[in-house]
């Protein structure tokens, strides 16, 4: 792992089998930020959709790295192929900072390069056997060329040298002093240092960048861990280097990957002597040969399983798994396993997020991808799973259980995982439920003995479930001792403690008596899930398997049963189908953290599961609460084992035996701090804080800290964040509103019983575990009562018991009956609970004596008809008065509204007033305002006009007018592309729901819209239309349409010149350059274009700049001086000379070369000295340069001294200054040695004249020519 600063700059290496790669970690390229964000992926889960109907798209949410749209485990082919046109029997491969990959292509004895296009080409020859392949940070590419016992060298420029060994053994020395056997493999790391996998030697090898080599690790064949020498190996096949220096070795014929520390350090990261495919972690997985080894930069392995035809992977936790390759030989690309490969040998880590394989047997090079999504499990039918997004879709086609889908999200900083759980059911699921928002029509007069018409609330809200809110039944158990399944109160229990719910709303019970786990269905059925009832820690499947005294459980939301096995001192495990394994602990009673078969607890108490996987655990008697990872690693989240109530973080904070536990809205836990009479709350990172109880024994109520409790053993929350609390010892059941005030919520204090009914009346007996379905029930595990008790939280409730005769019922929250006496006005408030909340709304009540009744008056409007006033009862006879006749008069016994406002209307019997309150609401007064999305547009463009309406009612009306006439559709906007300048836009709005006055009209809008108009552009010449070259020209230009901010682009010949300005001049031109200007409109508005171009103008130019070039000689012999003179019509010039187009010499008229070739073409371009592009190039002068054939070499001379061929002369040699010329006797005795040949051999050695023989001569011309030789004789 990459250990990064924040916010500095890096210079990182990371380093593969035969790779060497250097970065910059910039913000743009690989940021310290990024390099520590790997993905962190969520869904929203649990997930139920109806068959048959399309789901909304499930995305998954990532809080960490990007991950890339691609296809994890997709294999394609990157060059080559099973035709064995490109490769023959590649065997390693590397690849440099640019992306280039070398390739070790053995059977060719070759190594190829490929670049990132897939072009293959040769860049070195002559090996033989090259197997391994690697480059160092200067480009220079290693070798292992196998069959030479060499390591050879090649630099950037393709020269290839050894770098040490060339014979066959085992011993270190410096370069060629060394020897390997048979070498396989090379690795370089940062440091510059080459590591070999010296195959035949069974060694590894190290070689410094001076070339000493010294061995490593290993002793020769075998299989031994240890320190250098004390290790061994059987045919080490692969080394590969991660950035700390550690070599990974894939050792083949031990089927297993080793490591070796920079120190020399062996270990076994995976495998075994047994040839398999099994995947699995660390030494249980198997390997069939495994060749190739890469490293990723986050520590994962990837290897080449060569006899298994697979691609593996290690994780950093040591998990072998299968990532590409179906374990047959084939050759096809696809994704994971549906692709094939052909005994791979080698693999390399790409930073981009892919793997390159060697596949040997295939002739090919393949990439793996190794970003993006993968889900570990095929989707029920119709749904489906894109692995470039993780998004999941689709139409479901056939009904599916709950299943949980792990998705796991990879980027190259590393990968994370998550599960969704999917069902599938026959029918939608339930809409979300809102809590219940209710009311009542208040107030209320009745009289006594009168009954009256049912009062039932109206409810806005979610549905409330005609449950008894707050009735105590017993759901199950028979209150006496046992064991028997069946249903309800047929079944019984055994001190029945820990108490869990699934989301089937199933009822799981630790009955720590019996030793068993026992499950409730919602109808009342109970059956044993696991559990013999025999005292034990068997491990077994249901039955099979034993307990001691479970007390604590949960269930996560793949349906697995986690228990508290408190007298094993384990936590254990069961699945959906029964399997019960041990989960943490090592059995013994202890503390110790660690892994989970290490780790120790005392009489662990419950068990609690969150949403990742975490498990947590309220360890009793070492008042602890202890953290189980999915990884199995048990550690101490808060406490100390020392009784205490100390708040604080960690060990800094203490217990006194931790009993239940739950979580709250924000993942807290929640913890019942028993002997501490305490309610404890522990954040995440372990920050404990008191939220409930004093410390002392007591039942006594009020605010949280105010209150009191007796050993509470039991927490959980309901819909609405009510905590509720098993208070044993108390024998009740508290509760906890948000805003921390605590109430007794069911039982009576210090009353023992198993007595049912209305929650503030029924009797517990030490209940011990409790938890909340989601159905709107509470469930209590009513321990020394053996019995489960449920407490229905759905329903009504009333603050108060209502006037005598009158009822409430508390499932559908109507009051109905005969009132028997009166009652002053009185408020009752009124809950109603369901499961997402509650709701409440008073309603006030008055029983008067006997006699009429006058109910209030509703609420009326201006446009309100005449009404009756509404009592009824009494005499039947009525007279009516209204005290504000601005606002209400009485007309025939009718109310009639004259005016808004309040005016006390009585009624009267004869028997006395009674008197209501009419209100009169006001007429509804809209308004309307409207706004364009311009105020100014071109003519025949789209321009929207918007209504804003105050008052507009349910239903309003719009009709928009241009110029007074309707115009649009009755909507909120109006839009139209045929305005004109100075039309009138305007909207009336008509309420159609309130009591109004009428319709009424909104401001007027104008509109501005121009017509279009279309730039121009003129240009002239204002100098003269024929000048010299190099004389200044000045072009104008005059716009039409401009605009208030014109542009100008100048172009010579259609190339972009000038500046932005209505004048260009420049002395630049050639004869017949073509001047235009471009114009563009920036700021104008309504154009039909916003650029013009001008009319053309050509440049005369009198005198054009021309060069013409002369050489001192055409045809040379190879090395003579040749003297080339450029002459320019026009000075001063830059002068540049070129051989076959490429540039050469100086600026300058005259060039003198000696390193000309046969057919080269001389050419010189010059340039005005004034820096502008006007040039001219010369004639082309072809050079002939004489072979070296035409020197005339004579076979025989007579050196006598008659004159006469007296020298052994050769003239062509005059031009080759530099030539050596021997000449030897039969013997190969040298006898005439001279470098250059201006003095001619006259036959004589050492001042002697030499006998008439035949000599043989050599003569060596030097640079790239051949070597003359052959016979001369000498003749006297």
């Amino acid at each position: 792992m990459l250990n990064i600063k924040r916010g500095a700059k890096h210079k990182v290496t990371i380093l593969n089998c035969g790779r060497y790669l250097q970065f910059v970690l910039l913000s743009l390229i690989f940021s310290a930020d990024a390099l520590a964000q790997a993905p962190s992926i969520s869904y929203k889960t649990p997930q139920v959709y109806p068959v048959n109907i399309p789901i909304s798209t499930l995305m998954p949410k990532n809080a960490g790295g990007a991950v890339p749209a691609t296809i994890y485990g997709q294999v394609t082919t990157f060059a080559g192929g099973p035709n064995g046109n490109v490769f023959n029997g590649p065997t390693r491969i590397c690849e440099d900072a640019s992306g280039n990959v070398y390739v070790a292509d053995r059977d060719n004895n070759e190594i190829k390069k490929v670049t990132p296009a897939g072009v293959v080409t040769v860049f070195a020859s002559g090996f033989n056997q090259p197997n391994g392949v690697a480059i160092d940070k200067n480009g220079n590419v290693y070798v292992a060329d196998a069959a030479s016992n060499a390591i050879k060298q090649i630099t950037p420029s393709g020269a290839v040298s050894i770098f040490a060994g060339g014979s066959q053994g085992s011993t270190d020395g410096k370069g060629a002093a060394a020897s390997f056997y048979y070498p396989y493999s090379v690795a370089v790391n940062a440091a510059g240092d080459v590591y070999v996998a010296d195959d035949g030697s069974n060694l590894i090898r190290k070689i410094t960048p001076a070339g000493v080599v010294t061995t490593l690790a290993g002793s020769g064949f075998g299989y031994a861990d240890g320190q250098g020498s004390a290790a061994s190996f059987d045919s080490p096949n692969c080394v590969n280097t991660d950035a700390a220096g550690n070599i990974y070795v894939s050792d083949q014929q031990n089927n297993r990957i080793r490591k070796i520390t920079p120190a020399g350090l062996v270990t076994t990261i995976a495998g075994n002597s047994n040839a398999g495919a099994l995947n699995g972690n660390g030494i249980s997985a198997t390997f069939n040969s495994p060749s190739g080894v890469a490293v990723d930069a986050i520590g994962n392995i990837y290897v080449a399983d060569l006899g298994n035809s697979l691609i593996r992977k290690i994780d950093v936790q040591g998990n072998v798994t299968t990532l590409a390759g179906s374990n047959t030989i084939s050759y096809a690309d696809g994704i994971g396993t549906a692709a094939g490969f052909y005994h791979p040998n080698d693999v390399q880590v790409d930073p981009n997020g892919f793997l390159l394989v060697d596949d040997y047997g295939n002739s090919a090079i393949r990439k793996i991808i190794i970003t993006g999504y993968t889900i570990d499990k095929t989707l029920p039918p119709g749904l489906t799973f894109d692995p470039t997004t993780g998004i999941i879709s689709g139409t479901p086609t056939a009904i599916s259980s709950s299943t949980n889908y792990t998705v796991t999200a990879y980027n190259t900083s590393g990968s994370s995982s998550t599960i969704v759980d999917i069902t599938v059911t026959a029918t939608a699921p339930p809409p979300i439920l809102n809590p219940p928002i209710i009311s009542y029509q208040t107030p209320q007069v009745y009289a006594v003995n009168t009954t009256i018409t049912a009062l039932a609330p109206t409810n806005t809200g979610g549905a409330v479930p005609p449950n008894p809110y707050g009735q105590v039944t017993t759901f199950a158990g028979t209150g006496t001792v046992g064991s028997a399944d069946g249903l309800g109160t047929a079944a019984s229990f055994n001190d029945p403690r820990g108490i869990a719910v699934d989301n089937a709303n199933n009822i799981y019970v630790a009955d720590n008596g019996n030793n068993k786990i026992r499950k409730i269905t919602p109808a009342g059925l109970v059956s044993t899930v696991a559990g013999s009832g025999v005292a034990g820690a068997v491990n077994g499947t249901g039955v099979n398997a034993s307990f001691t005294n479970p007390t604590g459980l949960t269930v996560d939301a793949a349906g697995n049963i986690y228990v508290a096995d408190s007298g094993n001192q384990l936590i254990r495990k069961i699945t959906p189908n029964g399997a019960v394994t041990t989960y943490a602990g090592s059995g013994f009673v202890g503390v110790n953290d660690g892994t989970a078969s290490n780790a120790s607890f005392n009489f662990p108490n419950d068990v609690i599961v969150d949403n990742a996987g975490t498990l947590y655990v309220s360890d009793y008697v070492n008042d602890e609460i202890r953290k189980v990872t999915t990884t199995g690693t048990v550690s101490t989240l808060a406490g100390t084992p020392a009784i205490g109530s100390a708040d604080g973080t960690g060990s800094s904070a203490s217990f006194y035996n931790p009993a239940g536990l739950t979580f709250d809205a924000s993942g807290n836990i929640i913890v019942a701090d028993a002997d501490n009479e305490l309610i404890r709350k522990v954040t995440p990172v372990g920050v404990v804080t008191t939220i409930a109880g004093d410390g002392t024994k007591g039942a006594n109520d009020g605010t949280a800290k105010a209150s009191n409790f007796r050993y509470p053993e039991g927490v959980t929350y309901d819909a609405s964040g009510n905590l509720y609390i098993a208070d044993t010892f108390n024998s009740l059941i508290r509760k906890m509103d948000p805003a921390g005030n605590v109430t007794t919520f069911a039982g009576v204090a210090d009353v023992s019983g198993l007595k049912n009914g209305d929650r503030l009346s029924a009797n517990f007996n030490a209940p011990f575990g409790i938890v909340a379905d989601h159905n709107g029930n509470l469930y209590i595990s009513d321990e020394a009562n053996f019995a489960i008790r449920e407490i229905a939280l759905t329903g009504y409730t009333i603050d108060k018991p209502l006037p005598a005769g009158l009822v409430f019922d508390n499932t559908t929250g109507i009051i109905s009956g005969t009132p028997t006496v009166t009652s002053p006005a009185t408020n009752y408030t009124i809950t109603a609970y369901n499961t997402s909340g509650s709701g409440s709304a008073v309603v006030n009540i008055t029983v008067l004596a006997a006699g009429f009744s006058f109910p209030a008056i509703p609420a009326k409007t201006m446009c309100s008809a005449d009404f009756d006033p509404g009592a009824t009862g009494g005499s039947g006879t009525y007279t009516y008065t209204s005290s504000n006749t601005a606002v209400a008069t009485i007309v025939a016994g009718m109310i009639h509204i004259v005016g808004p406002g309040t005016s006390i209307i009585t009624a009267n019997d004869g028997s006395g007033p009674q008197t209501q309150t009419l209100t009169v609401n006001p007429y509804v007064i809209p308004s309307i305002s409207i706004s364009p999305d311009t105020y100014s547009s071109c003519q025949g463009l789209s321009v929207t006009y918007t209504a804003t309406a105050v008052n507009g009612g349910v239903n309003p009306t719009y009709q928009w007018n241009v110029n007074g006439q309707p115009a649009g559709t009755n909507s909120a906007s109006f839009t139209s592309t045929t305005l004109n300048t100075g039309d009138i836009i305007t909207c009336t709005l008509t309420n159609n729901s309130d009591c109004t006055q009428g319709p009424v009209t909104s401001n007027n809008a104008t509109i501005t819209a121009s017509p279009y108009v279309t730039p121009a552009l003129k240009i002239q010449n204002i100098t003269s239309n024929s000048v010299p070259a190099g004389t200044d020209i000045t072009f104008t230009a005059t716009p039409t349409n401009g605009g208030t901010n014109p542009s100008y682009q100048w172009q010579v010949n259609g190339a972009s010149v000038g500046t932005d300005g209505p004048v260009f001049t420049s002395n630049c031109f050639n004869d017949g350059d073509i001047v235009t200007c471009i114009l563009t409109n920036a700021g104008g508005a309504c154009l039909t274009t916003l650029t013009a171009t001008s009319n053309p103008i050509a440049v005369t130019i009198t005198n054009s700049l021309a060069v013409s070039i002369t050489a001192s000689a055409t045809t040379v012999y190879a090395g003579t001086p040749v003297t080339f003179t450029a002459t320019s019509s026009i000075n001063p010039v830059v002068y540049q000379w070129m051989v076959n187009n490429k540039n050469v010499g100086v600026s300058s008229s005259n060039f003198i070369t000696t390193t000309l070739h046969n057919g080269d073409v001389v050419t010189c371009t010059v340039m005005l000295a004034s820096g502008c592009s006007v040039s001219a190039v010369s004639n082309p002068i072809v050079i002939t340069i004489m072979l070296t054939a035409d020197i005339a070499i004579p076979n025989a001379f007579t050196p006598n001294g008659d004159g006469i061929n007296d020298l052994w002369d050769i003239p062509a040699l005059a031009n080759f200054p530099n030539c050596i010329v021997n000449i030897y006797n039969r013997y190969g005795i040298l006898l005439y040695n001279s470098r250059g040949y201006s003095k001619p051999w006259d036959g004589n050695y050492n001042g002697s004249k030499l006998p008439v023989s035949t000599y043989y001569y050599v003569i060596d011309l030097g640079g790239k020519s051949p070597k003359l030789s052959g016979y001369i004789t000498l003749i006297r």
